[in-house]
């Protein structure tokens, strides 16, 4: 929202300066085709500037991002780890041994606020409950499905539940830092139907792993900083209809991939455009004082630029709650056409600020305010990119200290491949 109004604030001020070049070049000029066609030209820009196309993408999105956005603070405002298990009924529930092999995850979408894994989950039980399959869900899953699933017998008398299963996970992406992002993709399984008292997951760390290879290829853009599988219990504030039953605790295993941007090649493809049209704006305060035409043709161009840009954007990233590096970005970007063209035009129809016009007083404007626009965006990207370097330095993990580590038991190694092929 404080995105939306800086940039109408910026958007207004510069057309009203418009405006009003348009009418000192109809009342005070003779009226021929020339001053007819740049009076024309300005107003295309008035209308460019003034286009509700611009905040089309982030106003039809707004209501989508109400009803998905799940934040994990919520989470954690709810659950209950091992630290406090006085307060979860003091009996002995059925535990399941639960382990993950995350092989894929793809179609990361910001806009939509999802992305799509595939991965085996199996649980490792007792014959009390004959498919523990049938009793989980992903809680932050638009929607998912299993298949592939087998129940093994094991020497000991335990039995092995395997499936694949096939998720679309809702996530709230991160993008305050866009590019320079890094976020946490969880996956939360939690039992369906059983309060902790009666089932309750054990993380099977030894087991859990990532398929590194093939997630070089379907996280195309990212790489695996970290990965982790712990354990928590649920609590809902309600009874569930039950005048009998106490609010209960569900148990909750999450694994949770610690993923980081490749930024180079995002911020070339988004950054650059905004850098030319601070160029074409720097070359309409070179051009000759008569050539105002040509001057009005390089900051259309450079406006363009930036409703392109903003296009862009829009359609790629969800709106955000604040402002973000590329907001920042392009507001500065904006600042600065917005004072050059008044540099460049006022004294073409003030003749009070004919000082202007000097050679002199241009080069220093436009060092200066070069200078000035090179320093905020070094500010702020290095600022982004710190952050982007330690954002997971103060993460404890509960299982890993390194997601290369653990490696797959030959028995379950075997299982999944034969399943495979």
């Amino acid at each position: 929202m404080r995105e939306i109004k800086l940039f109408s604030f910026l958007r207004t001020l510069f057309s009203f300066f418009l405006l009003k070049m348009s009418q000192r070049a109809l009342f005070m000029k003779k009226i021929n085709l020339k001053t007819l066609l740049l009076t024309l030209k300005l107003f295309v820009i008035t209308l460019l500037l003034n286009s509700p196309s611009l905040l089309i993408a982030k106003e039809s999105s707004r209501s989508q991002s109400r009803i998905i956005k799940r934040t994990n603070d919520e989470v954690s405002k709810t659950s209950i780890t091992y630290d406090n298990l006085d307060k979860i009924k003091k009996t002995t529930p059925e535990t399941f041994k639960t382990g993950v092999f995350i092989s894929n995850i793809h179609d990361i979408k910001h806009a939509d606020q999802e992305f799509k894994a595939i991965f085996w989950i199996w649980f490792l039980h007792s014959n009390k409950f004959e498919n523990p399959l049938e009793l989980f869900e992903i809680k932050n899953s638009k929607s998912f499905h299993f298949f592939n699933d087998d129940h093994i017998p094991l020497s000991d008398g335990r039995i092995l539940s395997i499936a694949k299963v096939e998720a679309t996970i809702s996530k709230n992406w991160q993008l305050s830092n866009y590019p320079f992002d890094a976020d946490k993709l969880e996956i939360r399984i939690e039992v369906s139907g059983y309060g902790g008292d009666t089932i309750q997951y054990i993380p099977d760390c030894e087991d859990s792993v990532l398929d590194t290879e093939n997630l070089k290829e379907s996280l195309s853009g990212w790489y695996v900083e970290k990965f982790d599988l712990h354990h928590v219990f649920k609590t809902y504030p309600t009874n569930f209809g039950n005048p009998e039953a106490s609010y209960d605790n569900f148990s909750r295993v999450i694994p949770t991939i610690y993923v980081k941007r490749e930024w180079f090649p995002e911020f070339i493809k988004y950054f650059t455009i905004l850098y030319l049209s601070i160029f074409f704006t720097s070359m309409a305060i070179i051009v000759r004082r008569k050539n105002t035409e040509s001057k009005v043709n390089l900051i259309a161009i450079s406006i363009a630029s930036i409703i392109v840009s903003r296009f862009i954007v829009s359609a790629t990233l969800p709106p955000s709650t604040g402002i973000s590096l590329y907001s920042t970005i392009e507001y500065y970007t904006f600042l600065f056409i917005v004072v050059t063209t008044f540099v460049m035009l006022a004294p073409d129809f003030f003749d009070r600020l004919s000082f202007m016009l000097t050679k002199k007083f241009r080069e220093i404007y436009l060092a200066s305010s070069l200078c000035i626009y090179l320093v905020i965006n070094i500010v702020f990207i290095s600022i982004a990119y710190y952050e982007y370097i330690h954002v997971f330095d103060d993460i404890k993990l509960v299982c890993y200290d390194d997601f290369k580590k653990p490696i797959l038991t030959d028995e379950i190694k075997n299982i999944i491949k034969k399943k495979t092929h």
